[in-house]
C-alpha cells in the first residue's frame, strides 16, 4: 500500500456536510425538549483541560465536584476536539463547522471577518428567545471580537474567580425565560498558579502518570526553562501545579454547581462541563502542551445533566466530537431553525441508547496534519513518509506505533480518513 494518498478528497470529505436535516434525528426516541418548554444551559468551560480527572480515571488528581457531579450526570467516554488550538476549536464549537470547512485555524483569525454569514451558537439561541449571559473564556479574544450576541458580558479572557461566575448566574435566573449562561475558567492553562488550598491536597511533587514523558518543556510561561532539560524534580514539580490547578477549577465548578442546586435549577437546565477547547500532552511524546493530534492534546472530557434525558452515572461509548455540540443543544432545546448547514451531528439519540453504534471516527487536523481516531486506534499522518498507529485501549499514553508492524490497520485507518468525516456518521 502506498503511504501517500489524495489529501484533497480528505479535505472534500471534511467540509461541510448539510447536516441540517439530521439535527432533530434520534432513533426510537425524541431527545428533543416538549414544544414550550425550553430549558436553560449551563455552558462551563476550562481552558487546556483533558481528560485528567477522576471521573475519567485518572490515578492522582483530586477532582471530587466533578466526579461527584459525573455520578449524577452522563459522561462521555470518547469526546475529540477538531484542532489542538483555541481560536480553531472554540470557532467549531460556536458554528458546528470545521476549521478545514472554515479555513480558520490560526490562534489570531478572525471568525467573524472569515465567516460574515455564520451564525454563533449564542446568537442562535437569543434570537430564539434565549438571554444570553457569559463570563470569561468562551471565544479567544485573539480571534477577533465576540459578536453582539451577549446580553450580559465580563471579562474576555478565562476567569479565575468564581464570584464572577456566581454573580452572572444570578443575574440569570432574576428574571423569567430560558438562559443561556457561558462560564469559562482558565485554571489549567498555564502558567499553573495553584492556590494553597489546592497544592495543599497533595504531598509535595507529583512524578508523571503514565510512561513515556520527557525532560523537554518548551513553554517559558510554565517552567521558565524552555528548550532546556528539566530535573526529575523540576518535572514533578510542574506536574504538581498542574493537578493542582485543576483541582482549584474542581473546587469552583463545585460552587457553580452549588449555586445551580440553590437555585433548584438542575430540574430545567442543561448543564455541560467539559473542556471547551482541547486537551494538554504533560510530557508524552517530548512534548508539554498542545498543538499535536496525539491522544493527550485532543482527548476532551464531555460531562452532560440533560433533566429528563440523561440518567445519574451514564457512561456513554459513542465516538462524539466537539463540532457535535452546537448542533446537539439545538436538538435538546428544541429550537426548531437550523441557521446553517452543520459539520457537527447532534448525539442525542446516545442518551436514550448510550451503546448504540454511532460514528465510526472523530477527525482532528493540525498544520495541515491530519489523524483519525476510532474507538480503539488513533492514526497520526506526520509530516514524514511513515504514519503513526496507537492502541487507545492497550496503550493509552500512545507509547508504541504499531504502524511498521502492521500495513493492513494501517490501510483500513487511511481508507477512513481519505473518505472523511461524511462517510463516518452512524446510520
Amino acid at each position: 500500500m502506498s503511504q501517500r494518498f489524495d489529501r484533497r478528497t480528505v479535505l472534500q470529505g471534511m467540509g461541510a456536510l448539510g447536516l441540517g436535516t439530521l439535527i432533530g434525528c434520534s432513533g426510537d426516541g425524541d431527545s428533543s425538549a416538549p414544544a414550550g418548554e425550553k430549558p436553560n444551559v449551563l455552558f462551563i468551560t476550562v481552558d487546556d483541560l483533558g481528560t485528567t480527572l477522576g471521573a475519567y480515571g485518572h490515578p492522582k488528581v483530586k477532582t471530587p465536584r466533578i466526579d461527584k457531579f459525573a455520578s449524577q450526570a452522563a459522561l462521555f467516554e470518547w469526546c475529540w476536539c477538531q484542532m489542538a488550538i483555541c481560536t480553531a476549536s472554540r470557532t467549531s464549537i460556536l458554528t458546528g463547522l470545521r476549521p478545514e470547512t472554515t479555513g480558520l485555524v490560526g490562534i489570531d483569525h478572525d471568525w467573524q471577518a472569515t465567516l460574515p454569514d455564520a451564525v454563533s451558537m449564542v446568537r442562535h439561541f437569543r434570537d430564539n428567545g434565549y438571554r444570553t449571559f457569559g463570563a470569561g473564556k468562551i471565544r479567544d479574544p485573539r480571534g477577533g471580537a465576540h459578536d453582539d450576541a451577549w446580553d450580559e458580558r465580563v471579562k474576555e479572557g478565562g476567569i479565575r474567580e468564581v464570584g464572577l461566575a456566581l454573580d452572572m448566574l444570578d443575574e440569570a435566573t432574576a428574571d423569567d425565560g430560558p438562559f443561556f449562561v457561558g462560564i469559562g475558567f482558565e485554571q489549567a492553562h498555564c502558567p499553573w498558579e495553584p492556590s494553597a488550598e489546592a497544592l495543599a491536597a497533595y504531598d509535595g511533587p507529583v512524578e508523571p502518570d503514565g510512561p513515556g514523558v520527557t525532560m523537554q518543556q518548551y513553554q517559558v510561561e510554565c517552567a521558565g526553562v524552555a528548550g532546556q532539560d528539566m530535573s526529575t524534580d523540576e518535572v514533578n514539580d510542574l506536574m504538581l501545579r498542574y493537578l493542582a490547578s485543576v483541582t482549584e477549577v474542581d473546587t469552583m465548578i463545585g460552587q457553580v454547581l452549588d449555586r445551580a442546586a440553590n437555585l433548584k435549577l438542575f430540574e430545567n437546565t442543561i448543564v455541560i462541563v467539559w473542556s471547551g477547547d482541547h486537551g494538554y500532552s504533560l510530557g508524552q511524546h517530548d512534548w508539554w502542551g498542545k498543538w499535536t493530534n496525539h491522544k493527550s492534546s485532543t482527548h476532551i472530557p464531555l460531562i452532560m445533566h440533560v433533566p429528563g434525558v440523561s440518567k445519574p452515572g451514564q457512561r456513554i461509548s459513542g465516538i462524539v466530537e466537539a463540532v457535535d455540540m452546537y448542533p446537539t443543544l439545538v436538538d435538546l432545546c428544541g429550537l426548531t431553525e437550523v441557521p446553517q448547514s452543520f459539520d457537527g451531528l447532534s448525539f442525542g439519540p446516545l442518551f436514550a441508547e448510550p451503546e448504540r453504534a454511532w460514528k465510526k471516527a472523530a477527525f482532528s487536523s493540525w498544520e495541515g496534519q491530519l489523524s483519525v481516531k476510532t474507538d480503539r486506534y488513533n492514526l497520526v499522518e506526520p509530516r514524514f513518509p511513515f504514519f503513526q498507529v496507537y492502541d487507545l485501549i492497550d496503550d493509552p499514553y500512545e507509547t508504541t506505533n504499531l504502524a511498521e508492524g502492521d500495513p493492513q490497520l494501517v490501510e483500513e485507518l487511511v481508507a477512513i480518513l481519505e473518505a472523511g468525516p461524511s462517510a463516518a456518521l452512524p446510520s
